[in-house]
């Protein structure tokens, strides 16, 4: 008898599979770290703004972080 591990994966193989995801790295040598901002209402406005005209326009970096991560990466390559 066959298991089908897409229905109901055994506790066992999801637990691998977490662990897997938690060890594996995002891009060539670059690792991926969450951080979390606080911004004040209107800005939030603006930004929700700029990211739903993206989205509308299927412009790149159409999600809150992928603009964040843009606008920090502009910051820096003109502050070096």
């Amino acid at each position: 008898m066959a298991l089908n591990l897409r229905k109901n994966p055994p506790e066992k193989t999801a637990k691998q599979f977490v662990n897997e995801m938690a060890d594996k790295t995002f891009g060539i040598d670059e690792r991926v770290e969450r951080i979390t901002i606080s911004v004040e209402g209107a800005m939030f406005d603006k930004i929700d703004d700029i990211v739903r005209k993206r989205k509308r326009n299927k412009e790149e970096n159409r999600t809150t972080s992928a603009f964040i991560r843009e606008a920090i990466e502009a910051y820096i390559a003109s502050h070096k």
